[in-house]
């Protein structure tokens, strides 16, 4: 128990709470592989999340021991999600780290088709083509139409639906993959609520502009 409270402790709440389980209770050992093996997972949006803060990783002014300690972190970190660095002999660039590098350009004016994008993850560049080309409008009234339309396609089945995820467990039955699973990777959804606030604070400064 007193390994459990030194563990919770560590983990915070949250994460305890989303690993607890009758296996777990009492197991501090099954706690932690439950854990790790979320967090190591190789799923494409944990990769690409250790990927893209390797390419935020600046040199800081002149510690070159820093330098090579940060290095050597976020290489462990991207082995640690599935990342083997060499030469692949098929091809050069990662398909689906390059779309979520796309993702990430998409600009807060955009939100509701970031939101479209990333609920259909792992992405490809012929999906993400197919899925701008259909977000493009003729004119701003198509625009609107669109945008709503598949919103309600994408979130109003979830919400009307009793099969949902919960308890950090992903319903098969539901109409995400598993590699969507805010339950699973709640860090998705705090990119989306996070990009969605900016978008409404964005909107509402250009308002006060007029």
């Amino acid at each position: 128990m007193k390994a459990s409270g030194i563990l919770q402790q560590y983990m915070g709440m949250t994460n305890y709470q989303r690993f607890e389980s009758n296996e777990t209770k009492d197991d501090p050992r099954a706690m932690w592989l439950k854990l790790e093996g979320h967090y190591q997972s190789n799923a494409i949006a944990n990769q690409a999340k250790a990927y893209n803060n390797f390419l935020a990783c600046k040199f800081k002014g002149k510690d070159i021991n820093q330098f090579i300690t940060d290095m050597t972190s976020h290489i462990s970190n991207l082995n640690a999600v599935g990342l083997k660095i060499g030469i692949p002999r098929d091809f050069q660039i990662h398909e689906n780290l390059f779309c979520e590098s796309i993702l990430d350009k998409i600009p807060l004016s955009l939100v509701h088709t970031w939101e479209v994008l990333i609920q259909n993850c792992p992405l490809t560049i012929d999906r993400v083509n197919n899925l701008l080309e259909n977000r493009r409008p003729d004119d701003s009234t198509i625009k609107v139409k669109t945008e709503e339309s598949a919103m309600k396609v994408l979130f109003v089945p979830l919400k009307s639906s009793q099969m949902k995820c919960s308890n950090g467990q992903h319903n098969p039955g539901v109409s995400h993959l598993e590699s969507q699973c805010f339950e699973l990777y709640p860090e998705q959804k705090a990119r989306v609520e996070k990009r969605r606030a900016k978008a409404n604070k964005t909107a509402a400064a250009d308002k006060s502009d007029v």
